[in-house]
């Protein structure tokens, strides 16, 4: 006998919770698109205020990414998840027919 188990519903249970939770950030992520106006950094100092304001887009694409790849991967995860399920649900239908303790 296996120690192996896993319950299949709290898992994508957890993973769904992933997800929900991660658009839950992203949308307020993109609700606070950073902006950093040129009359911030002076009126000598534009070409300053433009690098600063390219970063701070970088940095929120590159939030915006992960948080998308967080996504990707738990519905990835969630299919492997049911990929495991749809096996094992096969293999007991099969071992199902058999009497494995030996009492026929």
């Amino acid at each position: 006998m296996s120690d192996i188990d896993f319950d299949h519903s709290e898992a994508v249970g957890k993973l769904q919770g992933l997800i929900d939770a991660t658009a839950s950030r992203q949308t307020a992520l993109n609700r606070q698109v950073p902006h950093f106006p040129q009359a911030a950094a002076g009126r000598d100092f534009t070409g300053y205020a433009q690098s600063i304001q390219s970063m701070l887009a970088r940095i929120h694409q590159r939030r915006n990414n992960q948080l998308h790849n967080i996504t990707r991967s738990a519905i990835a995860a969630i299919g492997e998840y049911d990929v495991v399920k749809a096996t094992d649900d096969d293999s007991a239908a099969v071992f199902s027919r058999f009497n494995i303790e030996g009492d026929q």
